[in-house]
């Protein structure tokens, strides 16, 4: 029997993280270890992984629940629960918890910056993560 996995993660989550978002949906979402409510509470699961912060931000205390939250919402728009066009709106949510964390205004602004070079392209149906198989 095969083994089905995906490469690329470094953190694991050890507890469910759970954030009051700005979104406001028609329809509740639920995936394996993503929830998104209509008043736009988002349940990341225990085991959900990540790959951190991405490009030139280095991972940090102060980023880190920022990065799970926006990659839990990147990775819905990649799936097609959210559309994709909404990712101008998850960026502003990974503004939002570095700055509840403690990051500095111009650590937060350079973040930002590189999210918008990036135009949301990690939020694009295509860029879902090739799934490998080994015997």
């Amino acid at each position: 029997m095969n083994v089905k996995y995906r490469k690329g993660y470094k953190y694991q989550l050890a507890a469910d993280l759970i954030y009051q978002t700005d979104f406001n949906i028609d329809a509740p979402i639920y995936t394996a270890r993503i929830d998104l409510n209509c008043d736009g509470i988002l349940t990341v699961r225990e085991g959900y992984a990540s790959d951190g912060v991405s490009g030139p931000v280095i991972d940090r205390k102060t980023n880190m629940r920022g990065g799970f939250i926006h990659d839990a919402l990147y990775q819905l728009m990649r799936m097609g629960e959210l559309p994709n066009y909404l990712w101008r709106d998850a960026d502003k949510e990974f503004a939002k918890v570095l700055k509840e964390d403690g990051a500095w205004g111009w650590v937060i602004k350079i973040d930002l910056l590189g999210l918008k070079i990036a135009g949301g392209a990690a939020a694009h149906p295509d860029k879902r993560k090739r799934i490998y198989s080994a015997p």
